[in-house]
């Protein structure tokens, strides 16, 4: 029997969420599971229906909330990250923590593990949202794990601080907003440590002393209402809201006399806060820098060709033969210079447009991996690299593919402009197959090359290639400034790669010491080598370019900062991911699961993805009795019914309506200022006369400024 007493028992509803995790769709899974036994020779007594599936499912995701809210308690630490993205104009941020959880199989000890916080849509993308969101999720799994049947011997209850207190680390990547967070949250995280440091305190504090700071703090609130008469006019909730105040000031004031009393290796734990870099945001920002050191090289030597302009349609009609700004360039053409670019990165830019779009409903896709399928070896991708989708390095990964099979992209481009009726190429293959043929481009993929092989793919495989899940980016100082050290030395010493006719001993050129990662790119760059003048010039540009990046998105490994001046012992004890990929996958699973169950709300895609990724099944039949399932069932048809979707969509609402006014309101003052001051400079009586100017006052002179500019 697949149900007990009219229900599904923990193993039904287990198998249901077993079968669509592995790609079963929920209005089929009963229909599985009857087909199944029926072929096993069982005869199933019921078919579970698509809302029990999502039930399931629900409750799936309870559980893992009520499981992280677990692990956070027995962590002795945890490090958090987030990122954001946009959705059909809907602001999305995924949050991860990563500490110390065991595998619940066996008795092995706890290994850092990154655990999904969940998604959640936003308002807008302001720190401000962004950490009352997650303060609003941490408060929501406290009450779940406080509410359910008991899962730790000490029955100790799960507060904000409980997290703040050992949060030690945020991560992601460089942007200004999650600098901010990390400024925000570390004022939580003071203020909430405060506050408990004063409780304890309280409590050890002699009732005749305690009995003073308290009068006098009422004293205090009942002054600052006004008087007694004024308190005693004041609501009860405005009453309650003051008393609240009054308690937690008590509490800080208690907890900062413990914490002036600290030694400075305590206060220095208490304030803990370090903040990392995704290490693959660093290589990503480091290459731009590159791009713009190749660009400044060429622009400092106008007497050389640079590369080819790769102007769009629009802009190429308006500039015709014209590529650099003179005496006759009309305001069109220099618009239009201004907004078209050239060289390597552009060129791989518009070859992913080409050969790999994003919408796969343009460019030759299918076309191209058919046509390399008869020249690239196996196990090797028939794929360009997603430079349509900015993935990390592909812009180097582009330059490599192009040189490396240089001649073969040249013929496709001529097949496909032969197979045309008309025999021409449109703009966007026109710019690609130009591109390929222009010396300066090809000098700056050959550039890009070198870079890659030196630098930026040994330095990708230590911070993201295999088994790196385990390396603490704490631990990364030393490659990062043996990285920069070696960009240093290959600026000062070009001869490490160019001595010798372009014949060096890889060993000594790539930062990791061994031997190059696609030498098949490095023998097309030294075939290249004698026909491109320029390359060594250039390529030294690429890698000037790069230092101060590193310089600047390596500043939290600088020597006498926080993470240098840890010990051994506080670097284990927290742990960072080398990267924000965590993030950066669950919004992109977001967004196609938006795409594909375009009716499915964002709770759903929460329970789904922090049940699986979060390997809440295994904890389930470690910790969970008949109890504590009856609980998961029972708070998903609560928190099924409360609304919690349309509150979601009308505060969005809510919110956008308010800003709407609010910009609406300060433009139509900034308007009515401006038309009363025009106003005012209108009526004034224009004086040119320089003798009488020079009598005026500071005022008089000011109003006659106002007149001339409305001339």
């Amino acid at each position: 029997k697949l149900t007990h007493r009219g229900s599904y028992p923990p193993q039904a509803r287990a198998l249901a969420r077993k079968l669509e995790r592995h790609g079963c769709s929920q209005e089929f899974v009963g229909i599985v599971i009857e087909d199944v036994c029926k072929a096993a020779g069982v005869r199933v007594n019921r078919r579970m229906s698509r809302r029990t599936v999502g039930r399931c499912i629900g409750e799936g995701g309870v559980a893992a909330k009520i499981q992280l809210a677990h692990e956070i308690m027995d962590a002795p630490s945890l490090t958090a990250s987030s990122d954001g993205t946009s959705h059909r104009n809907i602001e999305y941020q995924g949050r991860h923590v990563t500490l110390r959880v065991p595998n619940y199989v066996d008795d092995s000890p706890p290994i850092p593990r990154v655990r999904l916080l969940g998604v959640d849509s936003d308002t807008d993308h302001s720190s401000e949202t962004q950490v009352k969101v997650l303060v609003s999720a941490l408060t929501e799994i406290s009450d779940l794990f406080n509410r359910c049947p008991s899962l730790r011997q000490d029955e100790i209850k799960m507060s904000l601080n409980t997290f703040f207190s050992k949060l030690k680390a945020m991560h992601g990547d460089h942007a200004a907003d999650g600098k901010k967070n990390h400024r925000i949250v570390g004022e939580i995280k003071k203020e909430l440590g405060l506050l408990d440091l004063g409780a304890r305190q309280i409590l050890a504090t002699a009732p005749e002393e305690l009995k003073l700071v308290v009068e006098a703090a009422n004293d205090a609130k009942i002054a600052e209402a006004g008087g007694q008469a004024a308190w005693d006019e004041l609501s009860k909730e405005e009453q309650e809201q003051a008393s609240s105040r009054t308690a937690a000031e008590i509490k800080t004031a208690f907890g900062l006399e413990v914490y002036e009393q600290m030694t400075d290796d305590e206060q220095r734990a208490f304030d803990m806060l370090l903040w990392g870099g995704c290490c693959m945001h660093k290589e990503l920002n480091a290459a731009k820098g590159g791009s713009e050191g190749m660009k400044a090289w060429w622009k400092a030597h106008p007497d050389i060709q640079g590369p080819t302009l790769l102007a769009n349609r629009d802009n190429a009609a308006t500039l015709g033969d014209m590529t650099k700004i003179n005496e006759e360039t009309n305001s069109a053409q220099r618009r239009a210079l201004n907004a078209s670019e050239a060289g390597g990165v552009k060129t791989t830019l518009l070859a992913g447009a080409l050969f790999n779009h994003a919408n796969d409903k343009k460019g030759l896709q299918d076309t191209h991996v058919i046509y390399f399928q008869g020249i690239k070896p196996n196990g090797k991708s028939k794929r360009f690299p997603d430079t349509s989708t900015t993935r990390y390095g592909s812009n180097l990964d582009g330059a490599a593919e192009l040189i490396v099979y240089l001649k073969a992209y040249i013929t496709l481009l001529e097949q496909v402009r032969d197979k045309k009726e008309k025999g021409e190429l449109n703009h966007l293959e026109s710019n690609v197959y130009r591109a390929l043929h222009d010396p300066a481009t090809l000098t700056e993929f050959c550039a890009m090359i070198i870079y890659a092989l030196t630098v930026s793919w040994p330095y990708s495989i230590r911070v993201r290639g295999p088994g790196t899940e385990n390396v603490n980016l704490l631990d990364l100082g030393p490659l990062h400034h043996d990285l920069k050290a070696h960009i240093r030395r290959i600026i000062e010493n070009p001869d490490i790669i160019f001595g010798n006719d372009l014949t060096p001993n890889p060993e000594s050129c790539t930062l990791d010491g061994g031997p190059w990662h696609y030498p098949e790119a490095f023998a097309a760059v030294q075939k290249l080598a004698p026909s491109l003048p320029h390359l060594r010039d250039v390529a030294i540009a690429f890698f000037e370019g790069t230092l101060p990046v590193w310089e600047r998105f390596t500043a939290e490994f600088d020597e006498g900062g926080m993470i240098d001046g840890l010990s051994d012992e506080e670097k284990l004890d927290v742990f960072m991911p080398t990267t924000n990929d965590a993030n950066e996958g669950i919004l992109g699973s977001i967004r196609w699961d938006k795409r594909t169950k375009v009716n499915a709300s964002t709770h759903a895609f929460n329970a789904r993805a922090m049940f699986r990724r979060n390997n809440t099944q295994a904890y389930m039949d470690a910790n969970f009795g008949a109890e504590h399932h009856a609980y998961i069932m029972h708070e998903h048809r609560r928190m099924d019914a409360s609304g919690r979707v349309q509150a979601k969509a009308e505060a969005i609402r809510s919110h956008n309506a308010t800003v709407a006014k609010e910009k609406a309101d300060k433009r139509k003052a900034t308007k009515t200022k401006k038309d009363k001051a025009a106003q005012a400079a209108a009526a004034v009586t224009l004086i040119t006369d320089k003798t009488y100017l020079a009598k005026l006052t500071k005022g008089e002179l000011e109003e006659q400024l106002s007149g001339h500019r409305l001339l």
